[in-house]
């Protein structure tokens, strides 16, 4: 569209009357639509545990098992290194796309046949694995493109619903409890998503043991797609409410980014985009380190070890979302922010003195687990709070555009590096090399912009009052120490004004 259609959504007669006449019985009609659509909320935060552990179970088996099946036919690191970052562009301008399809389709609409689009494209994803189990080697590398194109469109059409469905969920989920109910959904979907994939990586060793591994990964597949068609189902019984958007809600992409220095939200953004930067340098290249041969450069580990990495983290993610939930809800989101913040550079540095499966789980899977899951869902929450329902969907899609940008650079600049500097030639060093600049672009960017993200909750509070001088004024500096380099109020033009003080409802 050229132009988009600004339209409102006309209150219906009986919410008018009720906001403007005031009842005389004890029982007025405000109080039963009140009540009924009470009712449809905590229905709706029920359903969405049930969906989430389906579309986790669809996730599970393409986060963790498309780099092995891509490896299993003969992907170059190259190919693998955009595989995994290709995410990182694709998805945020399936979101900016989405954001603007809510100004004139009705987010219900949005996100069922964003995740039907999601099904469709798992469908395609399915029969290329049929076709390389049927296939000689010789046609594998093109299947790997094709698998790239339609790995791509999965994840366009992810992006499409994401914005809706932060908005909805924003709307449905009580402002006062969304720490503790999204690190509840959490747990319960990291645990299906934990038992899923090691229940799978083990039955994958099994077909890999006969020499049938390929024939696995179509199963999988299969397995996917059903969870992914479940979890369209479940989506049909959600309560979408209503929502208003006016022409004076539309932001515009340029403003966002003009304002990324000005803002306490564009410097957030900042943060997570650069930290994301500095993580796909790296990032793309755990899974293929793991899993390749001791005599490429790798560490040579079978699925079931490989699996069992991940595992762990969400293991150790299961006991941390209850207490980062509650932490988050009583002292605010940037401070569980900066504690994860912390923590998160030290992870791909611990892979370059770890090489043990024993060492990798105790090291940077245990420690990652408890830095992304504060991280992660400190980052969420504060989006929620920081952004009027009206703005939600265009805020969200615009910084995950932002933060895809770093995705997707860092992920080319590793995988650049890694092509000019195989493993074929300077074996382990070649990953090890990504890992440390990894860690090393982490810790600037976080001690640069860490300190520039101001709390927006009025309800936080301290954790302790610490006296300058010593270690405790290091301490303050990094956990509690604000600047303030923006404008008056915070803000260039009055956006984060707007944003502080709304009391509309404010990511899985």
């Amino acid at each position: 569209m050229n132009t988009l259609q600004m339209v409102a959504t006309v209150t219906p007669r009986k919410y008018r009357r009720c906001s403007m006449v005031q009842q005389s019985s004890a029982e007025s009609p405000c109080d039963e639509t009140s009540s009924a659509e009470e009712l449809k909320r905590k229905s709706t935060m029920k359903i969405a545990i049930t969906e989430g552990c389906f579309g986790i179970g669809s996730n599970t088996v393409t986060d963790n098992f498309l780099v092995p099946f891509a490896l299993a036919i003969q992907s170059t690191p190259f190919q693998v290194g955009i595989l995994t970052a290709l995410p990182g562009i694709v998805n945020p301008t399936g979101q900016v796309i989405g954001s603007h399809l809510m100004y004139t389709h009705s987010r219900r609409g949005i996100i069922i046949n964003g995740i039907l689009g999601m099904a469709l494209t798992g469908m395609m994803l399915l029969v290329m694995s049929i076709f390389a189990a049927i296939t000689d080697e010789i046609i594998w590398e093109p299947i790997t493109w094709f698998l790239l194109a339609f790995y791509g469109l999965y994840n366009l059409a992810g992006g499409l619903m994401s914005p809706s469905w932060v908005s909805n969920m924003g709307d449905i989920v009580p402002p006062d409890s969304r720490g503790r109910y999204f690190a509840k959904r959490n747990l319960i979907t990291t645990a299906t998503s934990m038992s899923i994939a090691m229940g799978l990586s083990i039955w994958l060793q099994d077909f890999e043991d006969h020499g049938l591994v390929l024939l696995g990964f179509v199963i999988l597949f299969v397995i996917g797609l059903g969870a992914r068609l479940t979890s369209w189902g479940l989506f049909h019984k959600h309560y979408y409410p209503r929502l208003t958007i006016t022409k004076e809600n539309h932001v515009r992409l340029r403003d966002f980014v003009r304002d990324l220095p000005r803002t306490n939200f564009g410097q957030f953004t900042l943060l997570v985009m650069l930290i994301t930067f500095g993580q796909w340098i790296g990032g793309s290249f755990f899974n293929v380190y793991m899993l390749t041969p001791v005599s490429g450069g790798g560490l040579g580990f079978d699925y079931v070890t490989f699996v069992f990495m991940g595992v762990i983290t969400s293991l150790v993610s299961l006991f941390a979302f209850p207490f980062v939930g509650k932490f988050g809800d009583k002292y605010g989101n940037v401070r569980l922010m900066r504690l994860g913040a912390i923590i998160v550079p030290t992870l791909p540095i611990m892979w370059v003195f770890l090489n043990t499966p024993i060492g990798i789980a105790l090291g940077p899977q245990v420690w990652g687990g408890i830095g992304w899951t504060a991280f992660n869902l400190a980052t969420s929450n504060f989006i929620y709070d920081s952004v009027p329902s009206q703005k939600r969907g265009a805020y969200v899609a615009y910084y995950t555009l932002v933060v895809g940008i770093g995705q997707i650079a860092g992920g080319i600049l590793g995988s650049s590096i890694i092509a000019i500097f195989p493993p074929a030639i300077l074996g382990t060093g070649a990953f090890l090399v990504l890992f440390l600049l990894s860690g090393i672009t982490r810790a600037i960017f976080v001690a640069i912009y860490l300190p520039r993200v101001k709390e927006i909750n009025q309800k936080a509070k301290p954790i302790f009052n610490m006296k300058a001088g010593g270690i405790y004024k290091v301490l303050h500096d990094i956990l509690l120490r604000e600047t303030h380099n923006h404008k008056k109020n915070g803000n260039g033009n009055g956006h984060d004004k707007a944003v502080a003080s709304t009391d509309s409802p404010p990511h899985t």
